[in-house]
């Protein structure tokens, strides 16, 4: 998976899928928000790339690249604070982002705001339709609905 465009492309059909629920379920947009998620952790759906793989590194399958991506950020942070040239710092990083790949695990999730969550509305979620019902396990926790593995789309 090409992280950058791949990524963005993820994060189109997933906010397609929720404004295709928002108009079953009017509201939902206000109740609910989309998370990359994992075993290992989750983060916001549209974070930048560069904090996903600070923040979310399990999400990648080729760690030493995520290692390698995340200590130029920080020259890259460093040359800015000194006011270098960065240049040749990015094309390091670009290099590097091109052999990035995500686990399989990683999926898109809708969750849930603190209190905005009853079983009516967990009902009309898992009878929209718009749900992967291979990837969320409604006896486990239901209030995890997963809009589909990310190497799906």
């Amino acid at each position: 998976m090409k992280i950058r465009s791949d990524i963005e492309v993820v994060v189109k059909k997933a906010k397609v899928v929720f404004d295709e629920l928002d108009k079953i379920i009017p509201g939902i947009k206000k109740k609910a928000y989309l998370v990359y998620s994992s075993r290992f952790g989750q983060c916001a759906i549209g974070s930048d790339i560069f904090f996903i793989l600070t923040e979310f590194p399990q999400a990648f399958v080729t760690k030493e690249r995520v290692s390698i991506v995340t200590s130029l950020l920080k020259d890259r942070k460093k040359a800015l604070k000194e006011l270098s040239d960065i240049k040749v710092i990015d094309k390091k990083i670009d290099l590097a982002l091109a052999d990035i790949l995500i686990s399989e695990d990683v999926n898109v999730e809708l969750r849930f705001h603190p209190g905005m969550l009853d079983y009516s509305l967990i009902n009309k979620v898992l009878s929209s339709g718009l749900i992967s019902s291979s990837h969320t396990k409604t006896q486990l926790a239901p209030v995890l609905f997963n809009i589909g593995s990310i190497l799906i789309g």
